[in-house]
């Protein structure tokens, strides 16, 4: 009996940079081969979640009501995302054939205000021209640590960490922001839910005084 052969297709694939230094909360998405791939993050779950979301459209367009918040469990936070006012030629393009221009775009899970959002908006575009280098010059030394076929270049690996220490470093100055908006936001709902708690019971004393109150004066 013949054993099957299975016939693996060849295919590039990139690998997304790991900040693992970084909360979670956040990926990356940046133009290659025409399409819209995920490039950073901070744990690959998550940052699979988030890019299936953004891919899907799940995404927040407005975010909860202060004064009707809504029941949700803490891990079901709203995924929001925001594009980079410049546009971006994919990845491995060479500055000679800049075909296809896109946004680089960052999503996160968590709450935030129009406001506080435009804030995160404001520092991305002041520093997605560093995001975008440093997230080609990692594609382009993991393209030559492929390359070398078993061998081991400690230099280039030395490269690949700095730009991740370096990467790392601009995404903490969207992410942090992003988680503390959220906190705050949490932390304003479950007193405005405590809140509406306190008027509920003081509303059931009320109510049960005047009711007993007009018992006893209808048995007068």
């Amino acid at each position: 009996m013949k054993a099957l052969k299975m016939k693996l297709v060849n295919f590039e694939r990139v690998e997304p940079i790991s900040l693992g230094n970084l909360p979670p909360y956040f990926a990356i998405v940046a133009p290659y081969k025409g399409r819209d791939i995920l490039v950073a993050y901070a744990d690959r779950t998550k940052g699979m979640e988030l890019y299936s979301a953004y891919v899907s459209g799940l995404f927040s367009e407005k975010q909860d009501n202060f004064l009707f918040p809504q029941f949700s469990r803490p891990d079901d936070d709203p995924v929001n995302l925001i594009f980079s006012r410049e546009f971006y030629p994919d990845i491995n393009d060479s500055e000679k054939e800049k075909k296809r221009l896109s946004n680089l775009v960052f999503i996160w899970s968590g709450y935030c205000t129009e406001i506080q959002k435009f804030n995160i908006q404001k520092q991305f575009d002041s520093y997605s021209n560093e995001i975008f280098e440093l997230i080609k010059k990692s594609y382009i030394v993991n393209d030559e640590i492929q390359k070398q076929n078993g061998e081991v270049d400690f230099h280039l690996y030395d490269i690949q960490e700095k730009i991740t220490y370096s990467l790392e470093e601009y995404v903490a100055i969207l992410i942090y922001p992003a988680i503390n908006y959220s906190t705050q936001y949490k932390a304003r709902k479950k007193n405005k839910i405590k809140n509406m708690g306190y008027l509920f019971l003081i509303y059931i004393v009320f109510t049960t005084i005047m009711l007993l109150f007009l018992y006893f004066q209808i048995k007068i």
